[in-house]
């Protein structure tokens, strides 16, 4: 979705199609890898549990990314924005793939193990490639492949490992052969709450408190923003944002309800998207309609936080609100 024009359901549903056909295939385990782009894997995820209401078969769903030597995706989204983002969806494992051999991987595999309470799953390439008379050759023979890879489960609680690009059957045997009979590590059990961008997450509990929320991007509370937005001038409002950034927020208020216009949906995602590759700190969500509110979550690749619901007159709305939260993994401010 970031690099295309493609709508997200379009592209859930064509996870849904492949991921039907799997399970009706037998498949033990579905496997998301070699991702670049943390949005498109949110939106294989929910197709995917579309595939499972519409079969009624469910198995383990293992989520893997790719990073490259910096320790980013390609679009930029660090590994702490990864576990943020994905550690609240439901899958099972999460993990690193390809790209890089096991050495690159040695930073973000530390962090993954320290922090995720899922398990993690590690199944880097046999060495950096190498250009050998137009030839991709992967270098890294399997008696370094398997120690570091051990190395990995013993010191940083890494559940999965296995080969990706590169790796051959005697890569596969040496790795077996050095962890076998070795136990299955136990996973950190305290969750930090976290927020992200599409770039890095941001932590909810900050020292010192209190989480600063910038509220210029509301139409209802800026006149500037609200010229800016029926002039659509994206570039201004990704100039307001920087300034809200400056003066020290950890999360961006996002209103675009307008009286003058009815195309509040459009003006969120125009917004969103436009935000998104553009701002280090969390979106946070303001409208009182849920389809702008579900318009908003599905374009945001970071994990989101939704201002807000309450109880008063019941719980019809807010039960509706907080289903949209639990499904996309935004976090919610609950008014009391």
């Amino acid at each position: 979705p970031e690099l295309s024009n493609i709508a997200f359901d379009e592209l859930a549903d064509i996870f849904r199609e492949q991921a039907v056909g799997l399970l009706e295939g037998g498949v033990d385990l579905l496997l998301i890898e070699t991702s670049q782009d943390i949005l498109e894997v949110k939106a294989a995820i929910l197709g995917i549990q579309q595939a499972y209401q519409q079969t009624g078969i469910s198995v383990p769903l293992q989520a893997q990314v790719t990073l490259d030597t910096t320790g980013r995706m390609l679009l930029g989204t660090e590994i702490g924005a990864v576990v943020a983002i994905l550690e609240g969806m439901p899958i099972d494992v999460i993990g690193l793939n390809c790209s890089t051999g096991p050495e690159h991987m040695r930073e973000p595999i530390r962090f993954l193990g320290e922090q995720s309470i899922l398990p993690v799953s590690c199944i880097p390439n046999a060495g950096l490639p190498l250009n050998v008379d137009g030839q991709a050759v992967y270098p890294l023979e399997p008696e370094p492949f398997a120690v570091t890879l051990a190395e990995f489960v013993r010191k940083n609680r890494i559940n999965v490992v296995g080969g990706c690009c590169g790796t051959t059957p005697a890569h596969l045997q040496r790795l077996v052969q050095e962890l076998r009979g070795e136990a299955q590590p136990a996973r950190p059990k305290i969750e930090t709450p976290l927020l992200a961008s599409a770039v890095q997450a941001t932590p909810m509990q900050q020292e010192p408190r209190p989480f600063f929320i910038g509220e210029r991007l509301n139409t209802q509370g800026s006149a500037k923003f609200k010229k800016l937005i029926l002039a659509e001038d994206w570039d201004g409002t990704v100039s307001v944002a920087q300034q809200q950034i400056n003066s020290g927020a950890h999360g961006l208020d996002l209103c675009v309800a307008l009286t003058e216009r009815p195309d509040e949906i459009d003006l969120m995602r125009k917004l969103v998207k436009k935000l998104s590759p553009s701002v280090k700190l969390p979106l946070v969500i303001d409208t009182t309609e849920l389809d702008v509110l579900e318009a908003a979550l599905q374009t945001a690749p970071g994990r989101c936080l939704v201002n807000s619901t309450h109880l008063e007159g019941g719980r019809a709305k807010a039960d509706k609100v907080l289903a949209l939260a639990r499904k996309y993994n935004a976090a919610v401010i609950l008014l009391t």
